[in-house]
């Protein structure tokens, strides 16, 4: 209890609460205004006028709340690696700007330089991740206030792509991946995994005998199996089937590198790696597939995700408009 010096220019004030509790704050300034605030805090408490979370809440910047958010939901996540860059950027343009003094035009500004920088997909996902910090702190208790984000204008996103490689494509693009990454190549087109799932698959996740591969870690954080095709398990047998170990052992790096020199001796322009899921997904649908097969086989929570493939094939809707065919009776 009292004052004590930091001998760094500033002071601690160290007094308890009703409950019994001990608080801490430091002061920069005279040891005067030190006893000054000492002084009020022993007062609030004397009158039951004592409101810690309220001086914590006033104190809160922006940056505290993203900090706050990583260590308690995003650290936590597989995918959080790719929304610190986000979180970063969120932290450089507002800097250490205080929550309670964060208006909705701040934000609104926020918004428009990113569209202008960027595209309205990132844009939108710059604002959601705000908008997420701040709800969170708000949940936790941390502050008292409406969010700021509530207000600001957003715009529409472009459609997603959905760029896929044709029956010639894949040909082309095999016959010029190097030897030592042909085969992941042809595992992504055969199976639609994404990337980090197929560097992640090991022997003993690849049940041939039943033909499944089992997916323990994925973007949704659900397990799955996927289907293996016939010239996927032939494929598998040319790479010596082992006890244990991962099939492909490459960076995403080097992935890239070779993927892309593949695209550019193949004269093939606009298709990313993922795209290669694409292609999967559109494939099946071409030849017959269902929705919600696919749904499975991707992994996708929802079905509206799957829903962009259903114009590939050529009896979905008749086939949807087949269920109710016995709706009028055949002699009328």
């Amino acid at each position: 209890m009292g004052i004590r010096d930091n001998r760094n220019g500033t002071l601690t004030i160290d007094y308890r609460d009703n409950a019994g509790k001990r608080h801490r704050e430091t002061i920069t300034g005279s040891k005067t205004l030190a006893k000054e605030v000492l002084n009020k805090r022993l007062a609030e408490i004397a009158e039951s006028k004592y409101f810690p979370e309220r001086q914590q809440a006033a104190k809160l910047t922006l940056a505290m709340a993203i900090e706050k958010y990583w260590d308690i939901h995003l650290s936590k996540k597989k995918s959080a690696f790719k929304l610190r860059y986000t979180l970063n950027a969120l932290k450089k343009y507002f800097g250490d700007v205080l929550l309670s003094k964060l208006t909705t035009e701040d934000i609104q500004r926020f918004y428009n330089t990113r569209m202008a920088e960027t595209s309205p997909s990132t844009a939108n996902r710059n604002f959601t991740t705000l908008r997420a910090v701040i709800n969170k702190v708000i949940r936790l208790r941390l502050y008292k206030g409406i969010n700021p984000c509530i207000g600001v204008a957003k715009q529409k996103e472009n459609p997603a792509r959905t760029s896929y490689l044709s029956t010639e494509q894949i040909r082309t693009l095999l016959g010029n991946m190097p030897e030592r990454s042909r085969n992941l190549v042809a595992f992504a087109i055969c199976t639609g995994m994404r990337r980090g799932e197929i560097l992640r698959v090991s022997w003993q996740d690849i049940d041939l005998l039943n033909g499944i591969i089992h997916i323990y870690e994925s973007k949704s954080g659900n397990k799955r199996e996927v289907p293996i095709m016939s010239s996927l398990k032939q494929i598998l047998l040319t790479m010596n089937p082992q006890k244990s170990g991962v099939l492909f052992p490459f960076t995403e790096t080097m992935v890239e590198y070779d993927y892309k020199r593949a695209l550019k001796k193949s004269n093939i322009t606009g298709i990313r790696f993922h795209d290669l899921r694409h292609t999967f997904a559109s494939h099946f649908m071409m030849n017959g597939g269902s929705l919600t097969d696919l749904q499975r086989i991707l992994g996708h929570s929802d079905l509206k995700l799957t829903q962009r493939y259903a114009h590939l094939s050529p009896t979905y809707l008749r086939k949807s408009i087949e269920v109710i065919n016995n709706l009028i009776p055949q002699e009328i």
